[in-house]
């Protein structure tokens, strides 16, 4: 579960009336929120398929849901939602990072450049661009035999879809 510890790092940028028990309040929702769609989803799963079937297989809610529904549909739609849940959670790292930046910039723990306001868009745009390339600068760094590799392991689950993405010599990693 993510989000409510993300209430306090950009506290700074809440309306100047926004009274103190309201942080509070944001945070105790965004935990209750959190826990009932968690409670929801086990809930679900429980009611479409009994747990004796699902025991030991992976990606067991989307197998509960394909063969109560007797659909491929809900599979795809379950992936979908686990995208979107990275997405949210890169989302929230990010914006959590650079508003952490920026604090420390304003303290002059760090350059205070990291710390300036964008004049126009009233964002920390020079900590933004600080974690966007931090972040471009690690990605960059995943080495291509571990890609490689992951095809592979793909390949393997369905022969009939993929080919290997390089000689196997290449792909070991030492």
């Amino acid at each position: 579960m993510t989000g409510f510890e993300s209430v306090p790092k950009v506290a700074e940028e809440a309306y100047p009336g926004f009274r103190a028990t309201g942080f509070f309040r944001a945070i105790m929702m965004a935990v209750l929120v959190g826990a009932g769609f968690y409670v929801l989803a086990v809930a679900a799963v429980a009611y479409v398929a009994p747990w004796q079937g699902l025991i030991g297989k992976r990606f067991a809610t989307a197998i509960a849901f394909e063969q109560a529904l007797g659909a491929r549909w809900p599979v795809r739609l379950i992936v979908i939602m686990a995208l979107f849940g990275l997405f949210q959670c890169f989302n929230g790292n990010f914006v959590a990072s650079s508003r952490l930046l920026f604090a420390y910039g304003r303290r002059r723990s760090i350059p205070p450049r990291f710390g300036e306001v964008h004049e126009k868009f009233q964002t920390p745009s020079v900590a933004i661009l600080a974690i966007m390339a931090g972040t471009l600068a690690g990605l960059a760094r995943i080495p291509r035999a571990l890609l490689a590799r992951g095809m592979d392991r793909i390949r393997r689950l369905d022969r009939s879809r993929y080919r290997p993405a390089c000689p196997e010599v290449a792909c070991q990693i030492t």
